[in-house]
């Protein structure tokens, strides 16, 4: 559990500098295109439309986070 949460910390870090919005939005296109990722495609679209897209990478990490524990 530890591991994945580091990694998980790490890797908004990362995002969180590294990432422009406009790669984000290809980034969560492509993925949504995928059935893993249909039931969080909602969440993401609307926090991506609401607010910042630092938190929408955020709440969807989470919530990849929660999916992978899920399986």
């Amino acid at each position: 559990m530890f591991f994945y949460v580091s990694s998980i910390q790490k890797l908004w870090k990362f995002v969180s500098i590294n990432m422009s919005f406009n790669l984000f939005l290809e980034l969560s296109v492509n993925l949504m295109k995928r059935n893993f990722f249909r039931e969080i495609r909602d969440t993401i679209l609307i926090n991506t439309l609401n607010f910042s897209y630092l938190n929408s990478v955020k709440q969807f990490l989470i919530l990849l986070l929660f999916k992978v524990f899920k399986r």
